[in-house]
């Protein structure tokens, strides 16, 4: 499994996100030096920021479009869905995302396409999990096959997330989450 890179995020992106800051930067130059480096950077940390977010996850903006058995569930807001893929992206992701200033209260982290889990991934799950828990942002998990479940109550995550936060279909991992943000209001 190959580690997140920043060649991986689309460079026309990068390069959109650059000439905006270098913009950002003439124009503050023409006040203060100092004050244009200052804003140019702060301009490109979070132009970054927002690139990783789009491309790692791009449902956190543009919007979900979840389909279960041809219905189109609605995402409510303060949630978020995370299609695992690669568990280093699910890292990065994460890292970003509990630094942002609104980050969602619940994130689902949808296992449909794994049919098991390695070792590292384990770790770097609980990394995960640990992060979320710092950010105050709460852990659901949902198309998660029966060995993956296993998996989970041998490695102690499902202790860690609560066996009632692990369910076999995304539609009801939306369900609890509407209900955990009315009890969160």
């Amino acid at each position: 499994m190959k580690n997140f890179r920043i060649d991986e995020i689309h460079k026309n992106g990068i390069l959109q996100d650059f000439f905006i800051s270098l913009l950002v930067f003439t124009v503050f130059s023409f006040i203060d030096i100092e004050l244009a480096f200052f804003v140019a950077i702060i301009c490109i940390a979070i132009l970054l920021s927002r690139r990783i977010i789009v491309d790692l996850n791009p449902g956190f903006i543009n919007g979900h479009r979840i389909y279960y058995k041809g219905e189109e569930l609605k995402v409510p807001t303060g949630v978020d869905i995370f299609n695992l893929g690669n568990i280093n992206h699910l890292v990065t992701y994460v890292g970003v995302v509990r630094n942002i200033l609104a980050p969602p209260r619940i994130i689902i982290i949808r296992f449909k396409s794994k049919s098991r889990i390695s070792e590292e991934e384990i770790g770097k799950l609980f990394q995960v999990i640990k992060l979320l828990e710092q950010a105050k942002i709460s852990i659901l998990f949902s198309d998660v096959n029966a060995t993956v479940q296993n998996q989970f109550r041998q490695n102690g995550i499902s202790k860690r997330v609560r066996e009632s936060n692990i369910f076999f279909y995304v539609k009801d991992a939306l369900e609890h989450s509407k209900q955990s943000l009315k009890e969160l209001k």
